[in-house]
């Protein structure tokens, strides 16, 4: 039975620096390929600033068994993304748009019911 006497606490000073919600896919080629201008387009409004960084994605293997000091990391696969970071006028609230995720970011969360 679910317990009832949930009490939230708000921080005077709160310690987070910042809150992200990412949502992971399966990647989608078109995204790396060409910049995103029409979904710049539906969300311009609230997020101005526009960046994009080209970044290194590395997917390493290593062995379960063993001691861990002993392993050598197996570099699998590498490839170059593209991250497309909209950031709102205030800089306080970022989009971010890869060929595998979508993440939203803040550095002014107080509680989820402001959000």
């Amino acid at each position: 039975m679910p317990n009832n006497n949930f009490q939230m606490v708000i921080y005077k000073n709160n310690p987070l620096i910042e809150v992200v919600c990412q949502l992971r896919f399966p990647c989608i080629l078109m995204i790396n390929e060409k910049q995103p201008a029409d979904f710049q387009e539906r969300i311009r409004d609230e997020y101005l600033l526009f960046q994009v960084a080209v970044e290194q994605q590395q997917m390493i293997k290593m062995d379960i068994g063993g001691k861990l000091e002993q392993q050598t990391p197996l570099i699998m696969q590498s490839e170059i993304i593209n991250n497309y970071k909209f950031s709102s006028s205030a800089e306080t609230w970022h989009i971010n748009l890869t060929s595998t995720f979508l993440a939203l970011s803040t550095s002014r969360y107080d509680r989820w019911e402001t959000v």
